[in-house]
C-alpha cells in the first residue's frame, strides 16, 4: 500500500504505460527481480502481443528509465528493486 502522496502520484502517472506494466510484473515478483527475468516477463506480457521485439526491447528500457527518474525503481547490479 503507497502511503506517501507524492509516490501515489508518481505511480499514477506512469500506471497506464509500459511502465506500469514493468511496475506490476515487479510487484508481483514480491518487489524484487533480476533483470533478465523482468525483461522475459514483460516481453511475454499480453500487451505486448503482436509488437516487433525490438519495440519491446526498447519500451522496456524505456519503461525502466521512467521508473528509475520518478525513484520508483532503483538497480543494484543485476536486480531492480521496487521502492
Amino acid at each position: 500500500m503507497v502511503k506517501d502522496g507524492a509516490k501515489a502520484a508518481k505511480i499514477a502517472e506512469l500506471a497506464e504505460g509500459k511502465a506500469g506494466v514493468i511496475l506490476t510484473l515487479l510487484e508481483d515478483e514480491g518487489g524484487r527481480c533480476d533483470d533478465e527475468t523482468l525483461r522475459r516477463l514483460f516481453a511475454a506480457h499480453r500487451s505486448n502481443d503482436g509488437i516487433k521485439a525490438e519495440s519491446v526491447t526498447r519500451a522496456y528500457k524505456r519503461g525502466k528509465e521512467n521508473l528509475q527518474d520518478a525513484a520508483l525503481i532503483a538497480i543494484e547490479g543485476d536486480n531492480v528493486i521496487a521502492l
